[in-house]
């Protein structure tokens, strides 16, 4: 919807980074109908990828693990994440997209007209759902704005804030 994922697989390239992603865990993990999109599943999912991240990071604890597919708009997750961040002893980095809603509608549009995406409860009033509930990220965080500045400036942008991050920790 908003460049959360084109961002993170750029990325992912540029540092070696493993994206986790609950829309392909949860493919990979359920039936198609057992798949629900309810807010315990999503949680469920995320547990599962906080788990697993743990897991990485204590074999590697220099690796670069990106998560995606939860927009952790809401301070719970937000809760979650940080949380899971410290079990792993991990270094949390938030990443921000933001776009129109007109930008959002017109992906979300293509994307579906693709069939690009896993998750079908991908679209609009989704996107607006989410929105609507977004509870403001207060943890240091860079905010990418997807209409205003092309992939390239995003990553590029995402690489410096990653960089000065980790060395000013």
């Amino acid at each position: 919807m908003t460049g959360k994922s084109t961002i993170a697989k750029e990325l992912a390239v540029r540092i070696n980074g493993l994206i986790l992603n609950k829309d392909v865990l949860r493919a990979t993990l359920l039936q198609r109908e057992d798949i629900d999109y309810s807010r315990s599943q999503d949680d469920f999912i995320m547990e599962i990828i906080f788990q697993l991240s743990k897991h990485l990071l204590s074999r590697n604890p220099d690796r670069n693990v990106i998560l995606d597919g939860w927009p952790f708009g809401r301070r719970y997750q937000r809760d979650a994440l940080c949380q899971a961040a410290k079990d792993a002893s991990a270094k949390l980095f938030i990443l921000e997209c933001v776009c129109s809603d007109e930008s959002a509608r017109i992906r979300l549009q293509e994307a579906r007209e693709a069939k690009e995406h896993l998750a079908a409860n991908r679209d609009f009033s989704l996107y607006r759902r989410l929105k609507d509930s977004w509870q403001e990220i207060k943890e240091p965080h860079l905010v990418l704005d997807t209409d205003r500045y092309n992939l390239g400036t995003c990553v590029q942008t995402a690489l410096t804030y990653l960089e000065k991050k980790k060395h000013h920790e």
